[in-house]
């Protein structure tokens, strides 16, 4: 995990997990502080695993049509419709169809909305994220009542006010877990629900976790090129054992977690089998090709080389398959947990 106690460096590392920001000064700020900041947390508590196959998560046939009609009637295409239905129609099975009281963290482009308000259409609906990125097609979801807050202070909710809160590849962006997991319970009523979906960048076989742990040991040594596999952007690398573990200490009770077998990762159709194989290739390709390369831009220009160099090879890792940021982002799994409230 990468534990940054300067707060007024968040908006910056979300923004430029990569640490290409033009800022010179904040990009050195950023660097400095996650020297001495990477924090190995530890634990060991058993989790089972709920493997879901395709008939676990079919919707009733006509509230599917009805959805994707109403998405393509919105403009979009056949295929971008389908693809929003894959993602989130599994995420949200679980809510209770007559949530009275829902909170969206980060809720993006606003997706997750049109879905959250189709599987609970009697709900008041809130949602909250760092920045307005609500697309023209999800401005209008009836119901909802959206604000840009700053998402580690809640505060301004009043306890006990929700009976479902929902997350979707957000938690992961906090720098202090066991500080916002607490908070998040308190919000929510007595047996409500904590919903959210969080890619496992620290489970067992991922990409990056022996070179970050590597890193852990010479944090003095950490340089920009870095910046590419630790992700500023992801500070929370979790697994199954620490996510549940973090659940029960912050008061969450009756903690299940689901994949989908079909789809390990998130937006690729791969089964566990398929995404070791591809990760693997991934991983050698990388380790031949990339790293050597940023070694050498470091014995070159140090720790803080100029932004050029840093955009290049960010630019080069996001288009090819064995880059860092596509490694992470296609194939690291994904779960999605329903943590309840205790009474």
């Amino acid at each position: 995990m990468l534990s940054i106690k300067d707060a007024s460096l968040y908006p910056f590392s979300q923004k430029y997990p990569f640490l290409n920001g033009k800022d010179p000064l904040a990009r050195k700020a950023a660097l400095n502080s996650i020297r001495g900041s990477i924090v190995v947390r530890n634990s060991n508590s058993d989790v089972e695993i709920n493997r879901l196959n395709p008939t676990d998560v079919i919707w009733w046939t006509d509230e599917e049509n009805r959805a994707k009609r109403v998405l393509k009637d919105k403009g979009m295409a056949d295929g971008d419709a389908d693809q929003l239905w894959d993602e989130f129609s599994w995420k949200v099975r679980a809510l209770p169809h007559d949530a009275q009281r829902i909170l969206s963290i980060g809720c993006g482009s606003g997706a997750e909305l049109f879905f959250l308000r189709l599987r609970a259409p009697n709900a008041t609906i809130k949602a909250v994220d760092w920045s307005n990125t609500l697309t023209p097609e999800f401005r209008d979801v009836e119901g909802v009542e959206f604000r840009v807050q700053d998402l580690t202070n809640l505060g301004d909710f009043p306890d006990r006010d929700f009976d479902v809160i929902f997350s979707n590849h957000v938690i992961e962006h906090m720098y202090d877990p066991d500080k916002i997991i607490p908070l998040i319970r308190k919000l929510l009523t007595p047996g409500g629900v904590f919903v959210s979906a969080v890619p496992l960048d620290g489970q067992g076989n991922v990409g990056f976790k022996d070179a970050i742990l590597k890193l852990f040991k010479s944090q003095q040594k950490i340089g920009a090129t870095d910046a590419l596999i630790l992700n500023f952007g992801h500070p929370w690398k979790t697994n199954f054992s620490d996510l549940n573990q973090t659940l029960y200490a912050a008061g969450f009770v009756d903690v299940d977690f689901f994949q989908r077998e079909w789809s390990v990762p998130r937006f690729l159709p791969y089964n566990d089998e398929q995404r070791r194989k591809k990760l693997a290739t991934a991983m050698f390709l990388h380790q031949a090709v990339v790293r050597p390369a940023q070694n050498v831009a470091k014995a070159l220009f140090g720790v803080n080389p100029p932004i050029l160099v840093t955009r290049l090879f960010e630019a080069f890792e996001r288009r090819v398959f064995f880059g860092s940021n596509r490694i992470n982002s296609d194939l690291s799994m994904e779960t999605v947990f329903i943590a309840k409230s205790s009474a």
